[in-house]
């Protein structure tokens, strides 16, 4: 058994408490509603351009339409 299980079975509480001290520096976000709603709605609209953008180019094997001119 190495020393990390060891500790972990013997001071389950304060390993517990000492990884949870350390995660408090590294949360993500400010925690507030609003800026959660404002950042999935700007990762959405990133979503939608990078499709339109994928749209727009359109695919390279694909025939190009060509305009039939009628000869009078």
């Amino acid at each position: 058994m190495d020393l990390n299980s060891l500790f972990i079975v013997d001071h389950h509480r304060a390993f517990v408490a000492a990884r949870l001290e350390s995660a408090r520096y590294y949360r993500n976000g400010t925690g507030s509603p609003v800026v959660a709603i404002i950042g999935s709605v700007a990762s959405g609209m990133r979503r939608a351009a990078a499709r339109i953008e994928t749209w727009s180019r359109g695919n390279s094997d694909q025939p190009v339409p060509q305009r039939h001119v009628s000869a009078r």
